[in-house]
């Protein structure tokens, strides 16, 4: 590896939880970075919640199906953010110049540039040809969590959506995971689904809403 972008999620419930950790760790990427000789840049994202929507493997692979398919439900915040890294790393090799790098991304996602050449990845690791982004996800137990109250979603806890997806069976089961229907800052009424949980086991299910009760994700006031 020459050249390298790492992104650092920052905010108060993510594994960096404050600038003042998050650039003391920048620091040291770029300095192991220079003792093997690589190019390295550190992308400090400040993070109120998860970008896109989808959390667990298959969910996961689904979103950015989505957004290199161009469905019309892909999200633009994943889009957005794989564009910037995308372009960051083109500027640091120095395949264009700076500030560049994001619109050329971007025009190959719009093109379908980058479905064509992720498409060849998955075909050589043996994968599907030409998987539909809406087929990605199988036969699986769903329950749906509303908002007990109406309000607006002032915090996102990524550690407790961690502790229901874990609970579902991610990562082991591919298929376990929650889908968020609502965003940061958004007002909701009572009743509005929150988000969706996902995996292939009633138990699984059973063990996934008792840990959605005890590990609040959208607190809203």
């Amino acid at each position: 590896v020459d050249y390298l972008v790492i992104d650092i999620p920052v905010g108060e419930s993510c594994k960096v939880p404050n600038m003042k950790h998050a650039n003391a760790i920048e620091k040291k990427f770029i300095a192991l970075g220079k003792k093997f000789k690589m190019k390295v840049k550190v992308i400090k994202t400040p993070a109120k919640e998860p970008i896109g929507r989808g959390i667990g493997p298959a969910l996961e692979a689904r979103e950015v199906l989505r957004v290199v398919q161009q469905h019309k439900f892909r999200s633009l915040d994943l889009e957005n953010k794989a564009c910037k890294l995308a372009g960051a790393i083109l500027e640091l090799k120095g395949y264009c110049k700076s500030g560049n790098g994001y619109k050329i991304a971007k025009g190959q996602v719009k093109n379908g540039e980058a479905w064509q050449k992720l498409n060849q990845i998955i075909v050589a690791q043996g994968g599907e040809d030409d998987i539909n982004s809406e087929e990605v996800i199988k036969e699986v137990e769903k329950y749906e969590i509303h908002a007990k109250k109406s309000g607006k979603i002032h915090f996102v806890n990524n550690k407790n959506i961690n502790e229901v997806c874990m609970n579902l069976g991610a990562p082991i089961d591919k298929n376990a995971g929650i889908h968020t229907h609502v965003r940061y800052g958004q007002k909701v009424k009572k009743g509005d689904k929150l988000y969706t949980m996902y995996t292939s086991s009633a138990d699984r299910l059973k063990l996934g809403k008792l840990a959605a009760a005890k590990n609040i994700i959208f607190n809203i006031k």
